[in-house]
């Protein structure tokens, strides 16, 4: 038998209990990590974030963070998601890059918010989505399918079902060979579990294929390759890291020298 973990997501709305979780279990498979949202944008904090990490963590849980994408300044996103996170090396982070119909990033700049934040922390920041990343990359540049690229594990992949269907609405590949995690059941779809003890009906839970050990070997995220100069790497603002244009225009500097 294939060994598995279970990850869980969380935000303030969800009710959990850390302790029943650490103890449950479905046919043998366990839940060994936590991400809980931190900020929606530039200027809307998880209330509930500070206070469950350490209560997670002192019930043996590895912790992660995630930013919820909206349409406003790519750099003041980042400092709120930095701030709120207050990531140490053992932190996961991720950008959930989802359908917002309010206010939601194009592709562009969510590529530009994972370059800001591994610039800041010194080590890749992972993507989750689901059939928006399948449509959206059909048009991206070549540019950012190698930044994407750059990272295995990049993929925090959505979509309920029995198998993760690793192309793009056009039929190509995407950039990865598999995702690193599968959120494979949620608001009651998908396959069984549905929830687990200390956890509300319909959880949101995803599939990390390998032992705990095996996933605290990856979660935090490996360094990436520095797209900028190691001096302008420091915590993003608008005046220290380069706006979009200017991403994209290094991104693609440093493919051509790489050719």
């Amino acid at each position: 038998m294939t060994d598995l973990c279970f990850v869980t997501d969380l935000y303030h709305g969800n009710p959990v209990d850390f302790h029943k979780l650490a103890n449950a279990s479905y046919n043998g498979i366990k839940c060994v990590g936590i991400i809980h949202k931190a900020s929606e944008g530039a200027d809307v904090a998880d209330p509930m974030y500070a206070s469950r990490r350490p209560v997670a963590l002192n019930a043996g849980f590895l912790w992660g963070a995630y930013a919820f994408n909206t349409g406003q300044p790519v750099a003041d996103q980042v400092a709120e998601f930095l701030k709120i996170a207050a990531p140490d090396n053992a932190t996961a982070l991720f950008l959930d890059f989802e359908d917002n119909t309010q206010s939601e990033m194009s592709l562009a700049q969510a590529v530009e918010f994972l370059d800001r934040v591994e610039q800041a922390i010194g080590r890749h920041c992972r993507l989750y989505s689901g059939n928006r990343l399948k449509e959206l990359i059909v048009r991206a540049t070549d540019a950012e399918r190698t930044f994407l690229a750059a990272d295995p594990t990049r993929l925090w992949g959505c979509e309920y079902g029995p198998q993760f269907k690793d192309t793009d609405t056009a039929g190509h590949p995407l950039p990865w060979a598999a995702p690193f995690l599968w959120q494979d059941t949620g608001d009651g779809l998908g396959p069984q579990p549905h929830t687990l003890n200390g956890l509300h009906a319909g959880a949101d839970l995803s599939v990390f294929k390998g032992t705990r050990i095996d996933l605290e070997q990856v979660w935090a995220g490996s360094g990436p390759k520095p797209l900028v100069p190691a001096q302008q790497q420091t915590a993003p603002t608008t005046a220290t890291v380069p706006a979009r244009k200017q991403l994209r225009e290094r991104i693609e500097d440093e493919i051509e020298k790489i050719l």
